[in-house]
């Protein structure tokens, strides 16, 4: 993705935790590996399907960078 630093972008997913409870990060990753902005959602189990949004402001720009969802847990979940 191209990514400009400073500039802002929505993020939004919906997640049915399914068995998964924990926190997801959600990472705007440059080429290099480095972070350029996060945001971190905490995930209750059996809710169902949820919406989850957030405003990412990269640091710099990266012209390859790519957004990237851990799960800091096991468990199942559909997105």
């Amino acid at each position: 993705m191209r990514i400009i630093g400073g500039d802002k972008y929505d993020l939004r997913f919906y997640l049915n935790s399914h068995g998964f409870e924990g926190t997801v990060t959600a990472n705007v990753v440059a080429e290099s590996g480095k972070v350029l902005a996060s945001c971190q959602f905490k995930v209750e189990k059996e809710r169902g399907w949820q919406e989850y949004t957030s405003v990412l402001t990269p640091e710099s720009t990266d012209y390859k960078a790519t957004l990237q969802l851990e799960f800091d847990n096991a468990g199942k979940g559909r997105l």
